[in-house]
């Protein structure tokens, strides 16, 4: 079997191989089960730490679970993954569920299928045992339905996510904090100020899916209040646990079984350093996301890191398939020189604004957030410019991460004409600007604004002087700002220019 393979357990007393994280399709043990009583209940979790975030969603820590998603896994252990924790992340999550536990009742092993160690033939019979039905069993099960909804939010570094941290308890956002009506309006008044990097998640399982309406954000909590009285179509595993064939009567000695799990499940194990390696990958490839979208910026450290990275995880990756092959097989922990680099935090330079021209007239506005914008990949994907006698207005789309959509308005777009309609593609930016003034109260009359991609707009009139702004290397911008009314009053741009990341050890 192989971490493709991965299976949800589905009945008790089945085997389950700790080292991927995964049930076994064979039953070494005679025996029945019992009815365990029913639950259902709704709990909210803060998760400062990817052990936390696991126990939250009742997911055990295996190879399954740092290298989803994967074909028949547990749709929660793929969520896990999906969200790309890294040491700087704090998730929040929202679980509601019922569901039947069933607990084994394990009498014995079925004839000819005890385990044991001690000679070479009797290791090469424990691996063949280990391989097809694992080194423990399914002891209890519970199924039912269950819903889990998760916000993990990217701090840049340790001291941004100690004070975000307390940002969300001097909101009433805190772990275990009482689900009801009040934390629903906490929640989405936070999310609505804060602009920290986020990405959401969820899961549903065990109703029927062409019966349910998703959600909202705004009724996420009603919403699981409600989750136990929809009625489970699809029972589904919803949570497990396991215990190990030495605990069960006539279990030979599988010593070498156990310091293998253990191994792997130990404390500073082979899967907590997994766990630290894919936190450090998800940290060096946020970043290099953000590099990509500014202009494909070489970080030549951040390269080498990630080059170790992956030689790390390959790796341990080798004992996995090793373990998975010869399970009493002797393994120690390799070398793994990127633990050893520290963290990389993300850094740039935001210049001094630019303003090119205008007067003093209407409101100031910048479209740009000098902690989340850079961090968010925030980039102008779409200029609309109305004009005549001068620049009315410009409606700009930016777009940030997860292919967010934010449209801003300034000036009045009501007036004059659309005179043009600037689309920037993947990796194409502004990079230069020709402004003239001179138009009532001092506003923006003539504007002209070109791409990287050779692409320009223009509209207004005037003979007044050029204000020229071109981008120098390595320089991006981001954003506009500026004064606008009943026009475009004045007109600046905002830039920024990637640096070598920080590093923390």
């Amino acid at each position: 079997m192989s971490i493709a393979d991965v299976l949800e357990p589905v009945e008790v007393l089945a085997g389950f191989d700790s080292f991927v994280g995964s049930a076994r399709t064979g039953r070494a043990l005679d025996g029945g089960s019992l009815s365990a009583g029913q639950s259902s209940g709704v709990q909210f979790y803060v998760c400062e730490n990817s052990e936390k975030l696991m126990q939250s969603l009742d997911i055990e820590q295996s190879a399954s679970a740092q290298f989803g998603p994967i074909g028949g896994a547990d749709e929660k252990v793929s969520l896990y993954h999906s969200l790309n924790v890294t040491t700087f992340s704090i998730s929040i999550v929202l679980r509601a569920w019922r569901g039947q536990k069933e607990q084994a009742t394990p009498t014995g092993f079925l004839d000819g299928l005890c385990p044991t160690s001690g000679s070479d033939a009797d290791d090469d019979a424990l691996d063949k045992f280990a391989r097809v039905y694992g080194d423990r069993y399914i002891a209890s099960i519970t199924k039912g339905s269950e819903f889990v909804a998760v916000y993990t939010f990217y701090s840049r570094n340790s001291i941004e996510k100690t004070n975000f941290s307390a940002s969300l308890s001097a909101n009433g956002i805190f772990d275990g904090a009482t689900v009801d009506a009040q934390l629903q309006q906490k929640i989405t008044s936070f999310l609505s100020t804060n602009r920290i990097v986020r990405r959401y998640a969820s899961v549903m399982k065990g109703v029927d899916l062409t019966n349910v309406t998703p959600p909202t954000p705004e009724t996420l909590i009603p919403f699981a209040l409600k989750f136990s009285t929809l009625p489970a179509e699809n029972p589904a595993t919803i949570s497990y646990e396991t215990d190990g064939y030495e605990h069960v009567a006539g279990c030979g000695d599988i010593t070498k079984l156990i310091r293998n799990r253990n191994y792997f499940l130990g404390e500073h194990g082979l899967l907590s350093k997994l766990k630290n390696l894919q936190e450090l990958r998800s940290q060096i490839q946020r970043i290099q996301a953000v590099h990509e979208c500014y202009g494909g910026f070489a970080d030549e450290a951040l390269v080498r890191a990630s080059t170790l990275v992956e030689g790390d995880i390959d790796s341990l990756q080798q004992q996995i398939d090793m373990a998975e092959q010869h399970p009493t097989v002797y393994l120690e922990l390799p070398s793994l020189p990127s633990l050893d680099l520290g963290t990389p935090e993300l850094d740039f330079e935001i210049p001094p604004y630019k303003t090119l021209c205008g007067g003093v007239g209407g409101n100031p506005y910048t479209d740009f957030d000098r902690d989340q914008s850079v961090p968010n990949r925030q980039r102008l994907a779409q200029i609309d410019l109305h004009a005549w006698d001068w620049v009315d207005s410009l409606v700009l789309q930016y777009e940030a991460d997860g292919g967010d959509l934010r449209q801003v308005f300034h000036g009045n777009f009501n007036n004059g004409h659309l005179l043009g309609v600037l689309q920037l593609g993947k990796g194409e930016f502004v990079n230069h600007i020709s402004a003239m003034d001179g138009g009532p109260h001092g506003c923006v009359r003539y504007v002209q604004i070109g791409s990287s991609g050779g692409n320009v707009i223009k509209g207004g009139t005037g003979n007044n002087p050029l204000h020229e702004w071109q981008a120098e290397a390595g320089e991006m911008l981001i954003g506009f700002t500026g004064r606008s009314g009943e026009a475009i009053d004045q007109i600046g741009v905002v830039t920024v220019k990637m640096k070598e990341c920080i590093w923390h050890r």
